[in-house]
């Protein structure tokens, strides 16, 4: 009996699948926002009008973005705002596929761990400026009052071009004296997460040695990464550090994450002590 119920179990999950709506996460935007779908291009026109990037992220089945992209980004109400930003659309199917790729890369640069991610970005740092509330007269409001301030002439765009060759290069060469130097010294974040998936894997101790500055460093991803890193290979050194981001993971879009990460790389290398933070 007990094998008959789990059987039609598994044969109604397996229906529900399949029946899931081709809205449940689309690689084709919402219309009605003029999209741009290549962050360089993206970049460079915002620097060119003066205006702040809007960015989408989305992913393959991700209800709560059916929902911002039906009630919202699809709608009329929002015409108004079209000018004042260049919308990007970012998506991910986590295929690893060369667009999946660079969907990852941006996913990675702007420190997104989560679904959906929507925010107005200023063209130069790409740093958050105003997140809108998932409301047609909520984005009418933020875009309203968004300010980039004086731009002047930069080369924001080459800029990352560079430090994603560096990336590749990385990648593709796996050298840990490069990486050494990379994570110790390059200021692009694409280029030390890199470097750190190469220590990791070719030396993890140098990981652990950098644990407490990696940490506090504001990227989720790479947080992420460096928790992994403890809970295969780190040691009681590490626990403080750890200790600290299950109380406050500061900087995070994503803390309850954070702090899962940190607990478990807590239970490996964590001392009697951490009991009491857990």
């Amino acid at each position: 009996m007990t094998t008959t119920r789990s059987a039609r179990f598994l044969t109604g999950l397996l229906l529900l699948l399949m029946a899931a709506p081709a809205g449940a996460g689309s690689e084709t935007p919402p219309e009605g926002p003029p999209w741009v779908r290549e962050l360089a291009a993206a970049q460079t026109e915002a620097l060119k009008r003066g205006v702040p990037i809007f960015v989408y992220l989305t992913k393959t089945y991700c209800p709560h973005c059916v929902k911002l992209e039906k009630e919202v980004l699809g709608q009329e109400g929002i015409a108004p705002i079209y000018e004042k930003a260049v919308w990007l659309y970012v998506f991910r199917d986590f295929s690893k596929s060369e667009d999946d790729r660079a969907a990852e890369r941006v996913a990675l640069r702007l420190g997104f761990s989560s679904y959906p991610q929507h925010h107005l970005l200023h063209p130069v740092t790409l740093e958050r400026i105003a997140t809108p509330s998932r409301s047609i007269q909520g984005f009418l409001d933020t875009f309203a009052r968004a300010d980039v301030g004086e731009i002047g002439t930069v080369e924001a765009p080459g800029a990352i071009a560079a430090a994603e060759a560096r990336a590749a290069a990385l990648e593709t060469k796996r050298s840990v004296k490069a990486a050494l130097r990379a994570l110790d010294e390059d200021a692009d974040i694409v280029v030390r997460f890199r470097a750190l998936q190469v220590l990791a894997e070719k030396k993890p101790v140098e990981v652990v040695k950098r644990a407490e500055a990696l940490m506090g460093i504001p990227n989720d991803l790479l947080r992420y990464e460096v928790c992994a890193t403890l809970k295969a290979h780190g040691d009681a050194a590490a626990a403080p550090v750890l200790e600290a981001t299950v109380r406050a993971p500061e900087n995070s879009l994503n803390p309850n994450v954070l702090r899962i990460r940190a607990v478990q790389a807590l239970a490996e290398c964590g001392t009697a002590d951490s009991i009491a933070v857990i």
